[in-house]
């Protein structure tokens, strides 16, 4: 059963209204959408090795990390307290933008950012 049964119910019909000469409000797309390719950064394919002194070197590793570069983070020249507040921050940067970690050795880690696989070994 139609809401409007009566002709004149609807406010929104017109007696004599013809469809030949009504244009489309939004003309067509003449082009197609431009879906998203896969693309390689070139600043991945960059490695970028810091060996940093104190904790303010943490925002180099951050900035490179969020500008697509992997980084070789070694911390041999920090104490220890200094190396887990800086991998405490960097673990946060590398959440924020996806990214991942890898620990080749004991005060040596591999960051990665989105998009960059690392094929890993056991032996």
């Amino acid at each position: 059963m139609s809401l409007f049964n009566n002709k004149k119910a609807d406010p929104y019909q017109e007696d004599n209204f013809e469809y030949k000469n009504v244009q489309p409000v939004v003309e067509p797309i003449q082009q197609p959408i431009p879906t998203k390719e896969p693309t390689i950064n070139s600043s991945a394919l960059k490695m970028k090795v810091v060996r940093p002194n104190n904790l303010g070197d943490a925002t180099e590793v951050a900035d490179s990390l969020k500008a697509g570069q992997t980084v070789v983070l070694n911390l041999d020249n920090v104490d220890d307290e200094t190396a887990k507040r800086m991998i405490d921050y960097i673990a946060g940067v590398i959440y924020a933008i996806n990214g991942t970690i890898e620990r080749p050795s004991d005060r040596t880690f591999l960051l990665t950012p989105d998009g960059v696989s690392v094929d890993t070994e056991s032996k």
